[in-house]
């Protein structure tokens, strides 16, 4: 949902009119300061609950986890193309991916 989010009002936005636009960029920029660390914390306990399932031979359990990996770093895609370089560092972000 918050990738579909991103996706919508910043590439996808033929359809939305006049000023709206500027305020739901407005918005979406004002959500980082929460999306960012719930989308680091994901990133972060699913890539090591991966790494530990496959470890333990548990491959499915490990794809489960990758799978989520994998979407939330598409989700972090989504918000790079956007979002201040600094607010994604201050985040962990990039030292992250």
């Amino acid at each position: 949902v918050l990738r579909w989010l991103a996706e919508d009002v910043t590439v996808h936005n033929d359809d939305i009119l006049g000023g709206k636009m500027q305020l739901l960029l407005k918005g979406l920029l004002a959500s980082l300061p929460e999306v960012l660390p719930f989308l680091y914390k994901l990133l972060e306990l699913h890539f090591g609950s991966a790494l530990a399932a496959a470890n333990a031979q548990q491959g499915d359990v490990a794809r489960q986890h990758a799978n989520t990996v994998e979407a939330v770093l598409t989700t972090l895609q989504a918000y790079a193309d956007w979002a201040p370089v600094p607010m994604l560092h201050q985040h962990g972000i990039l030292d992250a991916c």
